[in-house]
């Protein structure tokens, strides 16, 4: 698990409304409750727009695993998306989970975004409590999982391009 800066990422300014702070999400085209996981979410959309590229279009936010033929009701943070000309519509690419900071990574959160990914046929998952940030490359097909050192921009992530921790 490495360390990365998101607080340098802008995200939009939080209003009152009846007493509570929200947050303007530009991928929800919604104001959202602004809790401490929302700012490190915020952080992160921002990160994977401006920084990897990812078309705004190709990222769904808190989507019910159901909307993509998996019999659950759970929600990912953020899923990164992928056309998949064979069946005309978008698949899950990448699942990032997100957590508030100082947030202890352990493996009920691993394991959790492992399900994603495996549930959803993602490639590459990332868990972040906004400073520190474990991100993998899956190979569904054989059961294997890569540490990497960071999430690939979103063209590298459409080839299927990473670059793994040498762990010696």
């Amino acid at each position: 698990m490495g360390e990365f800066n998101f607080g340098k990422y802008n995200i939009p300014q939080a209003v009152i409304k009846d007493g509570k702070k929200y947050i303007y999400d530009r991928v929800r085209k919604k104001d959202i409750l602004f809790t401490p996981e929302e700012r490190v979410r915020q952080q992160v959309l921002s990160y994977i727009i401006e920084e990897l590229k990812v078309p705004e279009y190709m990222i769904d936010e808190e989507i019910a695993m159901s909307y993509y033929r998996v019999d659950s009701v759970r929600r990912p943070d953020i899923l990164i998306l992928r056309k998949d000309e064979r069946i005309g519509d978008a698949v899950p690419l990448a699942v990032i989970e997100c957590k508030r900071n100082n947030t202890i990574i352990d493996s009920t959160i691993i394991e959790q975004t492992l399900f994603y990914a495996d549930q959803l046929d993602c490639r590459y998952a990332m868990i972040t409590d906004g400073i520190y940030v474990d991100v993998a490359y899956y190979e569904k097909e054989n059961n294997y999982l890569t540490s990497i050192s960071r999430l690939p921009t979103y063209e590298e992530m459409l080839q299927g391009k990473y670059e793994a921790i040498d762990n010696l």
